[in-house]
């Protein structure tokens, strides 16, 4: 295919089209292709990510053009939540809280969401007071209903998991007064 476009934008309307007609295959040439010719265009990157993410399950490769999208093109709120929920898919919870702290700092990003998913990040890791606490900000933030139940779920799940830490402590106090 000879060079039939000429705007950048053209190739991301394209491949966008591609992507609707579930056509991913075609997408990603034509947005590797774009690349060669505009290596530093984000939202290329974006769409490249979300193929290698959800078409590809590269999660590598998806990781590396999110960060890409974010490098070249610092305002494309979408490639803040998708690099986050990646991150937090492969447990690597300090890049997670990276990005969201990087997220916070953009007008139009949905803080209640961010917040949401760094309580999932601290939750993760183990951290469970600061998780709660972050669910609680992105509840408080929250106009969503959806962000706003995953938030109460997180700190009712977190509750939970204080009992049962508290039970095993009593249980190992326990055992440990029989053993003497």
């Amino acid at each position: 295919m000879d060079n039939i476009f000429h705007h950048n934008d053209e190739y991301i309307l394209k491949a966008n089209e591609y992507m609707e007609e579930w056509n991913y295959l075609e997408a990603k040439r034509l947005l590797i292709k774009f690349l060669e010719e505009e290596p530093n265009h984000g939202p290329a990157h974006f769409l490249l990510g979300k193929i290698y993410s959800s078409q590809l399950d590269d999660d590598g490769t998806a990781i590396y053009h999110f960060k890409l999208a974010l490098e070249h093109c610092p305002i494309l709120i979408p490639a803040y939540y998708w690099l986050v929920n990646m991150y937090l898919l492969r447990e690597e919870c300090q890049k997670a809280l990276g990005i969201c702290q990087q997220a916070l700092k953009q007008p139009g990003i949905a803080g209640d969401y961010i917040y949401l998913k760094m309580g999932q990040a601290y939750e993760i890791s183990g951290k469970l007071l600061r998780a709660v606490h972050h669910y609680q900000k992105g509840y408080l933030r929250s106009i969503d209903s959806e962000v706003m139940s995953k938030c109460d779920a997180g700190v009712s799940r977190i509750r939970k998991k204080q009992r049962m830490l508290n039970c095993l402590k009593v249980e190992y106090w326990v055992s440990s007064a029989q053993l003497a």
